[in-house]
């Protein structure tokens, strides 16, 4: 088993979603996508690129980019509203972006980089809430590399998460 901690500072970024528009050739598909998206994605891959080289250098991470089974354990930090500031506690985040556009962009920058293809994800565990006062914005990750016969191959999102804190 081989563990990946990546650590990306900066406002999350979501991978759109897929609206019909009407032209006057008929009506496509189009994807909807937030600024800076494409900026996101590399950073992403760009911090993933630094932890798993240092990685490397010890022997801890494959060379090439994993082909097998993975866990996803992510935690997103978001920037906390102005209306919330002098909450105590502000609640959870129930704001925009979305829990699963924000993965998407997470999972896709993950990608050639951690894993070959984000379809080897087999357990996911995600969460969102606010940055504290002394956070900043961003996403703490961890990806897990199973190995054949590795006895982290049956675990439960219960198993994988147990000890491990986003922040």
């Amino acid at each position: 088993m081989f563990v990946l901690d990546v650590k990306v500072t900066g406002r999350p970024r979501s991978k759109g979603s897929h609206v019909l528009q009407r032209g006057s050739g008929g009506p496509r598909v189009a994807a909807v996508q937030e600024d800076d998206l494409a900026r996101w994605e590399r950073l992403i891959r760009s911090e993933a690129s630094q932890a798993r080289n240092a990685l490397r250098r010890d022997g801890s991470w494959p060379r090439e980019p994993w082909t097998g089974a993975v866990v996803v354990l992510a935690d997103f930090r978001l920037v906390l509203p102005r209306r919330l500031r002098e909450e105590l506690d502000p609640g959870p985040a129930l704001v925009v972006p979305d829990l699963d556009k924000i993965t998407r962009a997470l999972l896709d920058g993950l990608t050639g980089v951690a894993y070959a293809d984000d379809r080897q994800v087999t357990v996911l565990h995600v969460t969102k809430s606010y940055a504290s006062p002394l956070e900043r914005a961003g996403v703490t990750a961890r990806v897990v590399a199973v190995e054949d016969g590795d006895p982290a191959a049956g675990w439960t999102v219960g198993r994988v998460v147990e000890g491990w804190t986003g922040h």
